[in-house]
Order: C-alpha cells, then structure tokens, then sequence
C-alpha cells in the first residue's frame, strides 16, 4: 500500500507497540510532530518524508528507507536505525540520545546541532555528514567512517570511543585524542 503524500500534520498515532504495514511505501509523506514512539517502522520507506518535532522515540526504524528525511528536531531517544538509510537526511537539532545508528549510511546529512550522546555508530558511514555543534559525548564510533566530514572540529567528542581493532576513519586533519576520543580494547 502506497500513501504518497500523507498528511498527519500534528497527528497522534500513539505508540505503545503500533506497527505500520511492513514494507510501507510512506514517500513523501507529512508526519511533522506525530507521535509515532515505540512504533515499528522497519524496512519502511519514509524516502523525502516530514518527520519535523515527531516523537519517534524508542522506535523501530531498522533497514528504513529516509534519504533526504526531514527530522529536524525530531526526538529518536533509545530508537533503533541500525541499516538505516539516512542519506541527505536532516536531523537539525535532533535528539538521538542513545541511538543505535549501526551500519546506518548518514552520508550528506546534516546532523548540526543534534545531541548524540552515547549512540551507537558502530561501521555508520558519515561520509560528507555536517556535524557542527553535534554532541556525540559517549558515542561509541567503532569502525564508522568520518573521512570528508565537515563541523567536525566544532562538535563535541568527550568520552566517544572506538575499538582499537576496529578503529574509526577520521577526517585527515582530525586528531582525535585532542577531542576527547579514547580507544578501548575490545572485551576478551
């Protein structure tokens, strides 16, 4: 089922375990400060949609499409967008506190502002991301990939990590134990 161009302006799909259809085609459509938490949204395709303000928190959102999303000041806290498609994506001032962004691809999307403390960025592709002002404090950055990243020495790292067998791709200029990132073994 297709639902291009929806309209859920302000709506109040309350989460509690709610799913939408698996595979749901969700293009375009307009769901700016939904409540949408603890929703499953797996595998769907939210491609250009508008996620402004909307309370995604503790969802599913793993192997969804949401290239060129707006979820600018949208609040992710504890969602999961492992194998997420979020490239060109904005996420301007959004809350993705403790997020698993595991092999999500996040390359051109603009993260300014967004608080990221303690996510999960395990092999997360940040290729041309805009991290200015981002907090990424306790994110674990194991194996993601930072090169040609920009704002990057304008976010704050204190307390990110990465494992050492497995380290982060950092920007050419970046050193990243100047900015607080510590390597840790990993556990036997």
């Amino acid at each position: 089922m297709r639902y291009l161009g929806l309209s859920l302006a302000l709506a109040s799909i309350i989460g509690c375990g709610n799913s939408i259809k698996p595979n749901a085609d969700l293009t375009a459509a307009y769901l700016n400060d939904a409540n949408l938490n603890k929703t499953d949204l797996g595998y769907a395709n939210l491609f250009e949609s508008h996620l402004r303000s909307a309370d995604l928190s503790g969802s599913n959102l793993t192997h969804t499409n949401l290239q060129a999303a707006d979820l600018s000041r949208a609040d992710l806290d504890g969602a999961s967008l492992s194998f997420a498609d979020l490239k060109g994506a904005k996420l301007v001032s959004a809350n993705l506190i403790g997020v698993d962004l595991s092999f999500a691809d996040l390359g051109k999307a603009d993260l300014s502002g967004t608080v990221m403390t303690s996510a999960n960025l395990t092999q997360a592709n940040l290729r041309k991301a805009n991290l200015t002002n981002a907090n990424l404090s306790g994110a674990n950055l194991t194996g993601a990939f930072f090169r040609y990243s920009e704002g990057w020495d304008k976010a704050t790292w204190t307390g990110a990590y990465y494992d050492t067998e497995h380290p982060a791709v950092w920007p050419k200029d970046m050193d990243p134990t100047t900015l607080g990132i510590t390597e840790k073994k990993p556990e036997d």
